[in-house]
Parts: C-alpha cells; sequence; structure tokens
C-alpha cells in the first residue's frame, strides 16, 4: 500500500465570465473591451498593474513554520479519505520541509526540497523518490503523485511578475473577482497556462489553475480560508490541491503559522537512512 494514497475529484465548475480586457498579442486579441455597466470593478486596472497588486498581496510572507493536517481521499478505490499530522517548514522560493506523522495506518513520510532538489521518503515501503526541484515539472511523477513544489505553488504562488514577464497576460472580471489569464507561447499559438481567481477588494488569490498545451487542468488548487498577516499580507487557513492526471485530491489544513522563521538551511536537505532504495526521477 502507497503511503500517499492520493486522489482525484471532479473538478469544480468554471466560472461564467462577461466582459474582458487587455489582450495584446497574436493568437490573443488586440484591443480592449468596456465592462458592462453592471459588472464595473471597484477601479479600472491595466493589467500590469491588476499583477502587481496580487503579488504585493500575495508574496509578502517570505518564511514560515506550522502545524499541519494533511487530508488524502482515494474515492476510485473506495477507500474513503486518510489523514496525517505535520509539521511544514518553507522559505520562499522552493524550500520545504513537510514531515508527516500519526497517518492512517502506522505510515510515515518526509518531503524535502532545498531549491534544486527534492526528496520524497515513505517510511513503509522503505524508498525515497528524489528528483530536481524545477517547477513547473518537465512530466508528471506517477511513481510519487505529488512532489514538494507542488504543494508550494499551491501554498505560496511564487513571483507572478517575474512569472508573467515574456508572456501574455489579460483579465476579465464578474462581480467580486478579477480572473486574470496568463497565456504561454507554444510554437506559433499561445495556450492559457493560468488562471487565476481573485478578490476584487483585497487582491487575495482564492484559485488558480494550471494548464497543459492541450487544455488539460494539471494543477486546480482552491483556498477555503485565509490568514491575514496585516503588513505580511494573507496566508491560506486551508486549501485544497486536484491533480486529476495524478488522481490526487489533497487537502492541507495549517495552524500555530509562524511568518518571519529564520532557518538552519540543514532542515531542507534530507538525510536518506541506511538500507532505503534510493529512487531517482530525472
Amino acid at each position: 500500500m502507497n503511503a500517499l494514497r492520493l486522489i482525484f475529484i471532479a473538478v469544480i465548475s468554471v466560472f461564467c465570465v462577461s466582459g474582458c480586457a487587455v489582450y495584446d498579442k497574436k493568437g490573443i486579441k488586440d484591443s480592449a473591451v468596456k465592462f458592462p455597466e453592471s459588472y464595473q470593478p471597484p477601479r479600472y486596472l491595466t493589467t500590469d498593474e491588476l499583477i502587481k497588486e496580487i503579488h504585493k498581496n500575495n508574496t509578502q510572507i517570505k518564511t514560515f513554520k506550522a502545524d499541519t493536517k494533511i487530508i488524502f481521499k482515494n474515492t476510485i478505490r473506495n477507500a474513503g479519505s486518510f489523514q496525517s499530522l505535520g509539521k511544514m517548514a518553507v522559505e520562499r522560493p522552493y524550500k520545504m520541509r513537510l514531515r508527516g506523522y500519526n497517518f492512517i495506518g502506522g505510515a510515515t513520510f518526509d518531503m524535502a526540497s532545498d531549491g534544486k532538489t527534492f526528496w520524497v521518503y515513505i517510511a513503509q515501503e522503505g524508498k525515497v523518490y528524489t528528483g530536481s526541484s524545477e517547477f513547473p515539472p518537465k512530466s508528471d511523477l506517477p511513481a510519487i503523485k505529488i512532489r514538494p513544489n507542488d504543494i508550494l505553488e499551491s501554498v505560496l504562488f511564487n513571483n507572478l511578475v517575474s512569472y508573467t514577464r515574456e508572456k501574455i497576460s489579460f483579465y476579465e472580471y464578474i462581480p467580486g473577482y478579477y480572473i486574470l489569464y496568463v497565456a504561454q507561447k507554444s510554437g506559433e499559438n499561445y495556450y492559457i497556462r493560468k488562471k487565476l481567481w481573485v478578490k476584487d477588494t483585497t487582491f487575495e488569490i482564492i484559485r488558480h489553475q494550471t494548464f497543459d498545451e492541450k487544455r488539460t487542468i494539471v494543477l486546480d488548487v482552491l483556498v477555503h480560508e485565509l490568514y491575514n498577516f496585516k503588513n505580511q499580507g494573507y496566508f491560506p487557513k486551508k486549501f485544497e490541491m486536484i491533480r486529476p492526471a495524478s488522481h490526487l485530491d489533497l487537502v492541507i489544513e495549517f495552524s500555530a503559522v509562524e511568518p518571519g522563521v529564520e532557518f538552519d538551511d540543514k532542515i531542507f536537505t534530507f538525510k536518506i537512512p541506511e538500507n532505503t532504495e534510493i529512487i531517482n526521477l530525472d
């Protein structure tokens, strides 16, 4: 039995939208469309201004530690859900340590990333999976279903300003929300790589999706609750991460969150136990 028994749930239906603005390159559209009067945002923003507001309000927390409650669901095998308590430490952009314990069924796990290399250790299997921390990954990793950086991108949406550089961005507006699209070039055409739902007054990211070139959702993240750390911005109390290709439905709840913690880099490096099988996924 794999210690991380993960599963897919049906993707929540996509919001309907009307009124749009700021399409700006070949294959997208080259003019802004006026908002219907009933769909006026609190204030008009250019796409660049919107991206900067989102970045400012969602990327101020550089480090944190927290207690976690993690729920893995496995509806395909009718196995119900499996829970684990844990401890997490994170340093932007891609350093993370997440230890799971008291896992139903007696299994434990340890996930780490030092920003270059990741490790996922499944104690019950006596195996450690390792590979490059590159994000997004070059390919799916069916052996382990999930990598540390998948969680990091769900919890902390990293530098949106840098991410959108050399890509095409535009947004739509519905009452209460900006919906930001980021289009990426593939050959001669563009496809939607990311889609973000953002509150129109606080600029909190409450949902974001990642697509592949076939317009298939590869990652769908829903934020259910948020902490507001005043001068440090917003942080999720609870989020759900869905990866359809990996049959994954993962929910993480945070408590005892402490932002601004200084870490020794050693915490983000995993020491492989003796007699452990090493599986390199690169």
